[in-house]
């Protein structure tokens, strides 16, 4: 075939899968020597091979054929829309205020804007305003623009461009972002609009351009999104990359990229492998945070000193996975984490060293799916909090879970912690899966545990405190209404100890009562 050499070339960069797709949908272009791949390189990163997976799962085969032909059959550029408006003035023409923030105080200033759990990252605190000229785009009617009327939130609904962050890098080839009030709870929510400022209101790129200039800074417009694609990102150099996961500007992509602010870094894979939000430093033996003003991680302390380090690749698993077998030289025994090799993100650890999981331990993880620590005592704050893949977890010895534990995990459908004493607030408050808790020695649980679940079948806490039990008024009503069918009733501390023996709760009161029965 004349085609056989394009489509070759397009294997060796994509994958096979994709180049079917590529000969099936696009004949004639694959007629001109090295038309399609030339195109494809200039628009699509490759480091990823699942770029036809990804298009298929997104149900986007349509959409990226004509966006591939628009490539090819450029239009006329619009002309510009030329006016001496400020963003200010245009904005406030189309409903909006628009602010700048010059101090932190007056970033803090618009959180009340965002539910909890949908804060934005620039919220943290830290050096943003360093970094980023930040400006707020405010919707004038916002307080009639209510959270609890969008249950199926769109990146560009009312609600979520009724409160815009509209941020610029202060780097030579400026780029923005506009990120959106649903924060996380949407795809690419820092590309609102595709990062398009004409898309909010007509001309608003270029006042804004004109704005930055007197500044000394210029505007790339390489990182406007043309074409929607969930979990991928247009970087400064105008190519999309897929991602694993996106803090705080940065976006951590498989292949050992990272997006910064636009600027696509590249880790030499000889020397340094990037997992999850990490740099393993195979050269020096280190790990790090790339992102240090992310603030304290405790997932990096169990690794001060380490001894050696030895990678496996796992053919045999259903999905491409690796091993990496870490040993520190304080003891004889190895550290395991596992990746996904697709995606770089860490599904498994295992580590018989660590006594505690300290504050913020893999906060931003997503995707963890095993966590084997059996020497654990205690859980500090914030461990895991993003987490929404967690399935297995062995901790035999953990006495104490600190507030946030798990708090977006959604798979956990069973814990076991014989010792544990104390559990925090917001524990798990979004598991929608979880069917069995197991816990003979909790005294306290804190509030907001489980305020989403509706699955819970089984609860086994004998030992609570009176005042911990107003704090799980809800659990068990979930409780009783899923272990007897009929009885929907809602209980109250007062009358846990007439509930009926054959519910599946066990607390004290219930115990005294059931001994009374027998």
């Amino acid at each position: 075939m004349s085609n056989s050499k394009e489509l070759n070339r397009i294997k060796k960069l994509y994958g096979e899968k994709f180049m079917h797709f590529c000969r099936s949908i696009f004949p004639t272009l694959l007629e001109q020597e090295g038309l399609l791949t030339e195109v494809l390189k200039s628009t699509f990163a490759t480091n990823s091979r699942t770029l036809y997976d990804d298009i298929v799962n997104s149900d986007l085969e349509e959409e990226f054929k004509n966006y591939i032909y628009s490539k090819i059959d450029v239009e006329k550029e619009k002309p510009e829309i030329i006016g001496e408006k400020t963003p200010y003035q245009l904005l406030d023409e189309n409903g909006y205020n628009l602010y700048e923030c010059n101090s932190e105080e007056e970033i803090q200033s618009f959180k009340k804007y965002y539910k909890s759990g949908e804060e934005l990252c620039t919220f943290r605190g830290g050096n943003r305003l360093n970094r980023c000229v930040v400006f707020f785009a405010v919707k004038k009617d916002v307080e009639e623009i209510k959270r609890e009327d969008f249950n199926n939130p769109k990146r560009e609904d009312e609600y979520g461009t009724s409160v815009m962050s509209i941020q610029f890098t202060k780097s030579q080839n400026s780029t923005v972002s506009i990120k959106n009030r649903y924060n996380h709870t949407v795809n690419n929510p820092d590309a609102t609009y595709g990062n398009d400022l004409d898309k909010i209101v007509p001309g608003l790129r270029q006042s804004f351009e004109k704005l930055l200039s007197e500044r000394g800074l210029t505007l790339n417009r390489s990182n406007i999104e043309t074409f929607f694609f969930p979990g991928y990102v247009v970087a400064a150099d105008g190519k999309y990359y897929k991602y694993n996961m996106e803090i705080d500007g940065n976006y951590y992509c498989p292949g050992n990229v990272i997006i910064d602010h636009g600027d696509v870094i590249k880790l030499e894979p000889e020397k340094q492998e990037l997992i999850d939000y990490f740099i393993l430093d195979k050269e020096n033996k280190t790990l790090s945070l790339y992102d240090i003003s992310l603030g304290r991680d405790s997932f990096i302390d169990g690794f001060k000193n380490i001894d050696s380090i030895e990678m496996a690749n796992n053919n045999n698993s259903e999905q491409k996975t690796k091993t990496i077998t870490i040993k520190e030289k304080s003891s004889d025994k190895p550290i395991t984490i596992e990746i996904n090799k697709e995606s770089n993100s860490i599904i498994g650890y295992t580590n018989e060293n660590l006594t505690n999981l300290g504050d913020n331990f893999l906060g931003y993880n997503e995707k963890l799916s095993k966590l084997v620590a059996p020497n654990v005592t205690s859980i500090k704050y914030g461990v895991l909090q993003n987490n929404k893949g967690l399935e297995k977890f062995e901790a035999p010895n953990l006495k104490e879970i600190g507030d946030c534990f798990l708090r977006y995990n959604v798979q956990l459908s069973n814990i076991e912690v014989p010792n544990v004493t104390y559990i925090g607030n917001d524990v798990l408050e979004n598991n929608k899966s979880l069917k069995k808790i197991d816990a003979p020695n909790a005294e306290w649980i804190g509030s907001y545990f489980l305020t989403n679940n509706t699955k819970l079948s089984e609860l086994y806490v004998p030992n609570l405190t009176k005042e911990s039990k107003e704090n799980l008024e809800y659990v068990f009503s979930v409780v009783k209404e899923n272990s007897k069918e009929g009885k929907t009733q809602n209980i109250d501390s007062t009358d846990i100890a007439n509930l009926d023996k054959n519910y599946k709760i066990t607390t004290s009161e219930i115990k005294r009562s059931r001994k009374d029965v027998i």
